[in-house]
């Protein structure tokens, strides 16, 4: 028998031995993936934590999972603050109601810095899926954004001095005011995540902390006046406004040359858009050059539907925005935001006449108050879970869904969970329509996209009677109990005007309470869509 030493012979059982180990250690899933998030490691008290998932096992697949783990860990910044909105309005006033919003309508470009990545690939062949977990700790981050903080407002307090430097030219000192304004929006951004890791309850707080020997900065709106004081424009009418947001954004950024997608700008803080919004696009789609349109065919491949469309598009950046009614005076707020990154390059800042608008251009939707009471109703005692997830979304996105007269839309869903799913459209006349109920959802169709329209094998057009609309969908991983509904024209109805009956039995609240005393692995969550449709108006 051949002389081999111990070594060698260790060396060689390693050889042979240590591929099974790693192929067992590769099939073994973390408690991450297992739990959907949920970790004993990276435990919530300590982490802020992101999870995320996608359909395949490819490099795209592992992409999209850690791109859908970043919104999932901004969606968990914004919740955490959101209820606190109308503290905001005591505390602060309208000045950081309006910054507030502009981050939590972005929630999914939200790009949070300082991040670790995980990820896990599951290769099976009937259902292949990649798996990503991002996380920081959260006194990690907290010291991270307050050096962002203190940089960024260095920043600012440099150009704001250059701005009132007297020997400048009028048009320099202008130019310098606005490049602020991208570092206040980031500002805004930093500012909210440290809300959510820090005691500090309101924005002013957080302005007092780590800030002593560093003078306060102006905010938008004194910085706007200032310019004023230094107006190199008249505006008269709509088409300056649209001409003033393009002269502002062309200060801090070059994007003459770049493909732009405008989006319809929402009223408010809120998601409804109308005849005004849609009138705006096109004014301001003239303004910009390289401006393209959305492809009615994106896919949708991850969570951030905006920038899935953008891409799809070959956009560049993407224009959004939102306007406020105050007294006899509006004022619009734009931002321009990178595709790729989500960062903010440059956003715009514009005050006009109330009596510059057409008695047809109206700000809202006739329907505003009846909506935003349904929306009131759906948005309390929402049931929320961690582990399934579903997504409803169409052909336009998420975000400020406007429709024109005539024209079709497409609405899909996606589950992460084999469950079954509940869709209700309240209608702009406030009747509303059971469009799928107990939709089963099965192994084979999870993580992919369905299209409604051809579930139900019929076409969305936009028709009278016009406003505000919305498309409520729940999932859980048992059937919904029998509600109690009408037929009419081949349409399925529930008969109901008491926004929290129709939230309680669209849910099947009554249903889940009974069941959850027996059964602890129910999971039930909810998304909700709301759009606008206008009539198609010749005078404009």
């Amino acid at each position: 028998m051949p002389d081999v030493s111990i070594q060698t012979l260790c060396c060689l059982l390693f050889f042979l031995v240590s591929p099974f180990l790693i192929t067992i250690q590769a099939r073994k899933q973390p408690d991450w993936v297992v739990n959907y998030g949920q970790s004993d490691k990276y435990d919530e008290q300590v982490y802020l934590t992101g999870f995320g998932e996608a359909l395949g096992i490819s490099r795209e697949s592992k992409e999209i999972a850690q791109e859908n783990a970043r919104a999932d860990l901004s969606q968990k910044v914004l919740v955490k603050i959101d209820s606190t909105i109308s503290n905001y309005q005591l505390d602060d006033g309208e000045e950081t109601l309006q910054q507030f919003s502009t981050v939590t309508q972005s929630s999914s470009e939200l790009q949070v810095m300082g991040l670790e990545t995980l990820t896990y690939v599951r290769d099976s062949r009937k259902n292949p899926m990649s798996f990503a977990l991002v996380y920081i700790e959260r006194k990690k981050l907290a010291k991270l954004y307050q050096a962002e903080k203190k940089r960024l407002t260095s920043q600012i307090l440099q150009l704001i001095t250059l701005a009132e430097n007297q020997d400048n030219p009028k048009y320099t000192s202008v130019q310098y005011y606005y490049q602020t304004w991208p570092l206040l929006d980031k500002l805004a951004e930093v500012q909210t995540i440290l809300l959510s890791v820090l005691d500090a309850r309101t924005f002013s707080d957080l302005a007092s902390q780590d800030l002593e020997d560093q003078p306060l900065i102006l905010n938008k709106s004194q910085i706007n006046r200032r310019i004023q004081k230094l107006s190199l424009h008249s505006i008269d009418n709509l088409d300056d406004v649209a001409g003033a947001i393009q002269f502002q954004l062309y200060q801090q950024f070059d994007l003459q040359h770049q493909q732009l997608l405008v989006q319809p700008f929402f009223y408010q803080d809120t998601r409804l858009s109308s005849r005004f919004a849609r009138y705006f696009k096109q004014l301001l789609e003239g303004k910009l050059e390289n401006s393209i349109q959305p492809h009615r065919e994106f896919q949708a491949k991850s969570v951030n539907y905006e920038k899935d469309m953008a891409v799809s598009a070959g956009a560049d950046y993407i224009i959004t925005g939102s306007y406020w009614e105050k007294e006899d005076n509006v004022q619009i707020l734009a931002f321009c935001r990178s595709v790729q990154t989500g960062e903010i390059r440059a956003s715009a800042n514009v005050n006009f006449k109330r009596r510059m608008l057409r008695s047809s251009l109206n700000l809202k939707p006739d329907n505003f108050e009846k909506t935003m009471s349904q929306q009131l109703a759906f948005e309390q005692e929402v049931i929320d879970s961690s582990q399934l997830k579903l997504e409803v979304w169409t052909d336009r996105g998420q975000k400020a869904l406007l429709y024109s007269q005539g024209e079709l839309m497409k609405v899909y869903l996606r589950t992460n969970r084999p469950c079954y799913v509940r869709l209700l459209y309240i209608l702009a006349n406030g009747q509303k329509t059971l469009l799928v109920d107990n939709l089963q959802i099965n192994l084979e169709s999870i993580n992919r996209p369905l299209l409604v329209n051809d579930l139900l094998e019929i076409d969305f057009e936009c028709t009278s009677p016009f406003g505000a609309e919305m498309i409520i969908g729940v999932a859980r991983n048992y059937p919904f109990d029998t509600i109690e509904t009408t037929e009419r024209d081949g349409y399925i109805f529930i008969d109901t005007d008491n926004p929290k009956h129709l939230a309680s039995i669209t849910r099947g609240t009554k249903g889940f309470k009974r069941r959850k005393r027996n059964d602890e692995s129910i999971q039930q969550t909810e998304t909700k869509l709301i759009l606008t449709t206008v009539a198609f108006d010749l005078s404009h």
